[in-house]
């Protein structure tokens, strides 16, 4: 398994090294950032070559000062529109949060927080598998005290069951918090 692995990313490895410099500036990646991406690949190399295995929490440490270091970038360089990049970095500050809701429910949205709607599954009360709900449209953002009210039933609730009152949805929320 670890030798088809280390092939293929030999394989990406090499692919990477024709990548010219023009190229590299028609993505839009500042040297900077591609010097810290171009570290992280050769850390992986040799992660792979000297143990056969990646460490985790060093490759997602590395990872994450490649997200801050192209954050801060783009607050340093972008003038026009700062404050959606300032707002945006706030709102990677939240947490995921889960919630179940029968049907014909309603949510409100906690005071001091705002409500971003990733998913929506539902499944019955038996368990089994959850089906992703596609058939509500939901608002981008919620703020605080708005309500957020579900349908009796679903088209997808009926792939799972006629009885709708043995429906339970799930909603995965990533709530932000409001800046102070």
């Amino acid at each position: 398994m670890n030798f088809v692995f280390l092939i293929f990313y030999i394989i990406f490895v090499l692919s990477l090294s024709s990548v010219s410099m023009a190229e590299i500036k028609a993505q839009n990646i500042d040297p900077t950032i591609q010097a810290k991406i171009d570290s992280l690949n050769i850390w992986i190399k040799k992660q792979i070559e000297t143990t056969g295995t990646i460490d985790q929490k060093q490759l997602d440490s590395m990872n994450q000062l490649i997200k801050e270091a192209q954050l801060n970038l783009n607050v340093k360089t972008n003038n026009v529109g700062n404050e959606n990049i300032i707002e945006k970095q706030q709102q990677e500050t939240g947490k995921l949060i889960i919630r179940d809701m029968m049907p014909g429910s309603t949510f409100i949205v906690p005071e001091g927080v705002k409500w971003k709607i990733k998913r929506i599954s539902c499944k019955t009360e038996m368990g089994g598998y959850s089906v992703l709900v596609t058939s509500i449209k939901l608002k981008e953002l919620y703020e605080a005290g708005e309500k957020i009210s579900m349908p009796a039933f679903t088209p997808e609730a009926s792939l799972l069951t006629e009885d709708s009152s043995s429906v339970i949805y799930t909603f995965e929320i990533f709530e932000i918090p409001k800046p102070k």
